[in-house]
């Protein structure tokens, strides 16, 4: 098929798994989520008219690229990225640390709600949200972006360090350790997340990569409320805001396709302010900016519920 002319009417998806080489094309036109939201069900021509690139000189340049055989340069951000995909034997033994925060959460949950099941540690059950928020889900999210960067060259492994300080803050909080141990540790994840992110945001500055960098940012001040001292009640907002942006985010990055205009854009912007202003607010008055963070939560819902791209 590498000798065969490309059709206007091929969709992205058979492009990328028929020519690995055109994803540098994508990537050198800053198509972020090429790979996850317009491959399924868009033809090259619609990618060309999305990014206002011209039909016939983008099909020239995809056929160049076919010609030289060059691998992509850049990393894969979105959620569905699977080309080049490398593989790491130690992914597995973090993705297991995750697991084990996941299963252990649960246990701690049950045990709230008063079920009579044994206590693995005497501190379990009020480490429910700690282990669900960072030793799970931030564990799983870091480590998603790590091997996302980690195609950038061979041997980047260091960013794989952030989900494994998470990973181990979460195995950490089972045993009889200081209280300053696992919490430290998950705020150094938390941090390289943040990290990770500025790298990110610093290749592809997107409205979208920055939303969930801002989400990094809450996890990283809710953990470091937490390490502390401060009760696991004055954190909660922040990791809210972790997870809820970090989801806006990718829903706002799939969205690109839609090619929302701009007053709906900036009350998506709005509406993040507003989350980022209710949580700040919670340390100063807790009822005014619990209040302020649901509204810009039932707004933010409403927003999805009109224009997210699974409504299309």
């Amino acid at each position: 098929m590498k000798h065969q002319p490309i059709s206007p009417e091929m969709s992205i998806a058979d492009l990328m798994r028929n020519w690995p080489a055109t994803i540098a094309v994508f990537q050198r036109h800053r198509m972020a989520c090429v790979g996850c939201a317009i491959a399924p069900f868009n033809s090259v021509a619609k990618a060309a008219e999305i990014y206002g690139l011209p039909l016939e000189t983008f099909l020239a340049e995809l056929q160049a690229a076919i010609q030289k055989e060059q691998l992509p340069t850049g990393p894969p951000f979105g959620m569905g990225y699977r080309f080049r995909a490398q593989k790491e034997g130690w992914r597995l033994p973090i993705l297991m640390l995750a697991l084990l925060a996941l299963l252990a959460g649960l246990w701690a949950g049950l045990l709230r709600l008063g079920w009579f099941l044994p206590a693995l540690s005497w501190r379990l059950p009020a480490q429910h949200g700690p282990l669900m928020v960072s030793g799970f889900l931030g564990t799983l999210i870091t480590l998603e972006r790590a091997v996302a960067l980690s195609q950038l060259q061979a041997g980047r492994r260091f960013y794989y360090l952030a989900p494994l300080l998470s990973g181990a803050g979460a195995l950490t909080l089972l045993t009889t350790l200081p209280a300053g141990i696992p919490r430290g540790l998950s705020t150094l994840g938390a941090l390289g997340l943040v990290l990770i992110f500025v790298t990110i945001c610093r290749l592809q500055p997107t409205t979208d990569h920055l939303v969930m960098g801002g989400g990094a940012l809450l996890w990283l001040a809710g953990s470091a409320l937490w390490l502390a001292g401060r009760p696991v009640s004055q954190s909660v907002p922040w990791w809210i805001g972790f997870l809820v942006l970090t989801i806006a985010g990718e829903r706002l990055e799939l969205a690109r396709i839609l090619l929302l205009n701009r007053p709906v854009r900036l009350a998506f912007i709005t509406i993040v302010a507003a989350l980022l202003a209710g949580i700040v607010l919670t340390l100063v008055d807790n009822d005014a900016g619990w209040r302020l963070s649901g509204l810009a939560l039932v707004a933010l819902g409403l927003w999805l519920l009109r224009f997210d791209i699974a409504r299309r």
